[in-house]
């Protein structure tokens, strides 16, 4: 419109432009980041939300089952015994 009204000349009008259009689109990628992250972090709640339901399905164990081991356990891994030592050591990785 100031443009039109020669209140600006045709060059800074081209470069207000530009400006407005680098700025504009520096925008638009921060906003799709900033959803991207929002994804992002609604899918980790989600998996959160499902470890908890998941914890208080099998809180009140009297023993283990073969159901539960399969549920909570991804893996045992059972290390070579040292020397003098009663046992190996044990690591459980747990599925969450």
């Amino acid at each position: 419109m100031d443009k039109i009204r020669g209140i600006i000349s045709e060059t800074d009008y081209i470069e207000f432009s530009r400006e407005f259009e680098k700025e504009r689109r520096e925008l638009e990628e921060i906003v799709a980041h900033g959803e991207q992250e929002l994804i992002d972090i609604e899918a980790k709640m989600q998996i959160g939300d499902n470890h908890a339901e998941i914890l208080e399905q099998y809180r009140h164990l009297d023993k283990l089952t073969c159901e539960a081991m399969e549920v909570l356990i991804d893996r045992v891994v059972v290390h070579k015994r040292n020397q003098g030592e009663k046992s190996p050591k044990i690591e459980i990785y747990w599925n969450f």
